[in-house]
């Protein structure tokens, strides 16, 4: 649906962000303002190719949302190539490990580039002291916006009661 404003927040999901049971009530929330158009509530490329991973109804789920990607030229892989390292020397500080730490840094390289909000619950227990959100306090150093699920709705309520 076509935003209400002329300048929507944009969020962009993790791959860990799919709500195919509607059973995560933040996202819910926000999933309806996305259908309003109050807020554009998206994929990157790289987590919309991950969240279809496993059932029908998370296939069904993701395939509901659009995506954004990065240029993958030769020259825009160039210039992109500082802030993917830089990107992963915050989360990945031993280096990357596997394909899902590289899309991880895909991901949030495209909230980068994109000004969206990234949204993931990455990081967030007590067992996964780092993850993306564990570093979230560096990344905002490299412009980028990371958010648990709770705090991007109270993002998205503060910045729609203020243009109201």
């Amino acid at each position: 649906m076509p935003s209400t404003f002329a300048n929507p927040l944009l969020f962009l999901l993790d791959a860990n962000a799919c709500n195919a049971r509607q059973q995560l009530g933040e996202l819910n929330e926000l999933e309806s303002m996305a259908r309003v158009g109050l807020i554009e509530l998206l994929y990157t490329e790289t987590t919309w190719d991950e969240a279809q991973l496993g059932s029908s109804d998370r296939r069904g789920k993701v395939e509901q949302f659009f995506f954004v990607g990065l240029d993958n030229d030769e020259e825009n892989t160039k210039l992109q190539m500082a802030w993917r390292n830089s990107i992963a020397a915050v989360v990945f500080p031993s280096g990357i490990a596997n394909v899902t730490e590289r899309r991880d840094v895909e991901a949030l390289l495209t909230a980068k580039i994109s000004g969206g909000r990234f949204i993931t619950r990455d990081g967030a227990s007590k067992t996964q002291r780092g993850g993306i959100l564990g570093h979230k306090h560096q990344l905002a150093e490299l412009g980028i916006e990371v958010l648990s699920f709770s705090e991007a709705l109270t993002c998205a309520q503060t910045a729609l009661n203020h243009r109201f």
